[in-house]
C-alpha cells in the first residue's frame, strides 16, 4: 500500500500518544521507542532499543550498547490503539528490562555469548538450508534454552569459551538429582540427561565449524560414559495381555465411543509404527496400487511398509467411499468420533457425531484413549501406545528367526544396538531350548 500523508498524520499523533503514556507510567528507562517499517505492503511496528551493559574481556571493564530493533508480532499501522495499551506497554518494557537484566548478569556479546549461538543454531534450518523435522527443533530449543536457564540461576558465566566437560557434567548432574527449577522439580531420568547432553554436544560441535570461533572440535564427546545409563524398557504385552487386547478389538469395531481407536491401535500393532507417524499417516503417503505405505519417519529417513490383508482393509476403510473412490482429505485417520451428550439436556444419553475431514486426531487424546483401555481391561498400568511397537519388534524377531537388520529397518532404526535388546524377549513355549545331540554331532 502507498504510503500517504494521511498515514504520515496518524503516525505522529501515535507517537504523540506512546511517549507520553511512557512517562506516565513510569517506563522511562531502559529506553525504548516504536518505529516503522515503510517498505512492508502494510508498514508494520517495529520495537527499537539500546541497552548499555559492562563486558569483562581481557581485564578491561567497559560499557557497551547493545541495539536492537525487531517486529512486534503482526502490529501493524491498523494497530496504533492496542499498542498504546497500558498492558502492551509494559510488556515491551519487561522485555527489554529483562534483556538488560540478563546482559548484566554476565552475558557476553554476539561474538562468544551462549544465547546468540543458541539462537543461532535453534534457526539453522531456515539460514542454513537444513532439512529438519518440528520435533528435533522443539527437542534442541528446550535442551540449550534449559542449559542456559541453568547458567542463569546460578549465576555461571555465559562465554562459549568457558564450557568444557566439567560445565556440562555439573548441569547434568544438577538436572539428576534435583530436576528442573520450572515445571514438575522431578529429576531427570537417564534418558533425558543423555538425550540433553547428545544435543549440547552437537550445538557446541557445530558451533567449532563456525569462522573464527577458535573452538575445540570434540571437546564434550566421550561423556556420555559418565552419565547415567539407560535402561530399554522393552517389555510389552503379556500372551493374556494380547488376547485381551485382540478380542477388545474384535468387540468394539462398531462401538460408537471405540470405534474410531480402534483401527489406529491396529495400525499400531500391524506395522509397529510410531504413534506420531500412525496418527499423522496421509492420504498422499499411501499407494493402495503398489500397496505401500512410504512416509518420512524420525530424522526424515524415508521409509516403506508393505501393506498386507489386514492393513489394506484398515486403510481402503478409513480413505475410500462408499462407491470405492478417494475421500477428498489430507489425513487418513481425519478426526470423527461420537460424543455422550452430558446429563440434564435435551437427548440425555444420546451420542452426537463430531466430524472434521482437515484434521489428525491428537497425539495425546490417542495416549489417552488408549490408558482408558488399559483401565478398562485391567492390563499392566506401564503399558502405553508406544509398547505396540516394542510388541511389533518382539513378534517380528520370533516370526523371522531373530533377524535384527531386517527388524531394525522394518522400524525405521538407523542401527542394530536397539533391537537386539528385544533378542532376550523372543522365547516362548514352542522355542526350541535344548540341543539334540545325535542330530548335531554326528
Amino acid at each position: 500500500m502507498k504510503f500517504t500523508k494521511h498515514h504520515q498524520k496518524d503516525w505522529d499523533s501515535f507517537k504523540k500518544k506512546y511517549k507520553r503514556l511512557k512517562k506516565q507510567f513510569n517506563l522511562t528507562h531502559p529506553k525504548w521507542t516504536y518505529a516503522l517499517d515503510k517498505k512492508t505492503i502494510i508498514p508494520k511496528v517495529k520495537l527499537c532499543y539500546t541497552i548499555p551493559y559492562e563486558r569483562n574481556k581481557l581485564g578491561d571493564n567497559v560499557i557497551r550498547y547493545k541495539n536492537k530493533q525487531e517486529y512486534i508480532g503482526n502490529r501493524d499501522i491498523n494497530d496504533y490503539d492496542l499498542l498504546i495499551m497500558k498492558n502492551e506497554l509494559i510488556k515491551y518494557h519487561e522485555q527489554i528490562t529483562n534483556e538488560q537484566n540478563r546482559l548484566l548478569s554476565g552475558m557476553t556479546d554476539d561474538d562468544d555469548g551462549i544465547d546468540y549461538w543458541v539462537k543461532e543454531y535453534i534457526q539453522r534450518n531456515t539460514t542454513e538450508m537444513k532439512t529438519l523435522s518440528a520435533n528435533t527443533m522443539i527437542g534442541d530449543e528446550f535442551s540449550l534454552m534449559d542449559f542456559i536457564d541453568y547458567l542463569e540461576t546460578n549465576k555461571k558465566s555465559k562465554s562459549i569459551y568457558d564450557i568444557d566437560k566439567v560445565m556440562i557434567y555439573d548441569y547434568l548432574l544438577y538436572r539428576y538429582k534435583f530436576g528442573s527449577d520450572k515445571g514438575n522439580n522431578r529429576p531427570w531420568t537417564p534418558s533425558s540427561i543423555n538425550s540433553s547432553y547428545r544435543r549440547i554436544r552437537a550445538w557446541y560441535n557445530w558451533m567449532v565449524r563456525k569462522p573464527n570461533t577458535e573452538l575445540k572440535f570434540g571437546l564434550l564427546n566421550g561423556m556420555g560414559i559418565e552419565l547415567p545409563k539407560i535402561k530399554l524398557d522393552t517389555t510389552t504385552f503379556t500372551k493374556k495381555e494380547s488376547t485381551a487386547v485382540y478380542k477388545f478389538m474384535e468387540t468394539m469395531e462398531d462401538d460408537l465411543d471405540w470405534g474410531w481407536f480402534v483401527p489406529i491401535l491396529k495400525t499400531l500393532l500391524l506395522t509397529g509404527g510410531r504413534i506420531d507417524e500412525v496418527v499423522n499417516m496421509k492420504m498422499d503417503d499411501v499407494d493402495l496400487d503398489e500397496m505401500k505405505w512410504i512416509f518420512a519417519g524420525k530424522g526424515l529417513k524415508e521409509r516403506r511398509i508393505n501393506v498386507e490383508e489386514e492393513l489394506q482393509g484398515i486403510l481402503k476403510g478409513m480413505m475410500l467411499d462408499d462407491d470405492g473412490l478417494l475421500i477428498n482429505k489430507e489425513y487418513v485417520f481425519h478426526k470423527s468420533f461420537y460424543r455422550k451428550r452430558p446429563s440434564g439436556l435435551r437427548g440425555d444419553g444420546q451420542h452426537s457425531h463430531y466430524e472434521d475431514l482437515d484434521s489428525p486426531y491428537s497425539l495425546s487424546g490417542v495416549r489417552k484413549k488408549f490408558k482408558k483401555m488399559v483401565r478398562h481391561l485391567n492390563l499392566n498400568d506401564k503399558l502405553s501406545a508406544h509398547s505396540c511397537r516394542r510388541f511389533y519388534i518382539t513378534k517380528m524377531l520370533m516370526v523371522t528367526g531373530g533377524n535384527v537388520p531386517l527388524v531394525a529397518q522394518l522400524v525405521g532404526h538407523s542401527t542394530w544396538d536397539v533391537v537386539r535388546l528385544y533378542c532376550k524377549d523372543v522365547i516362548d513355549e514352542n522355542t526350541l531350548t535344548n540341543l539334540n545331540l545325535k542330530n548335531v554331532m554326528l
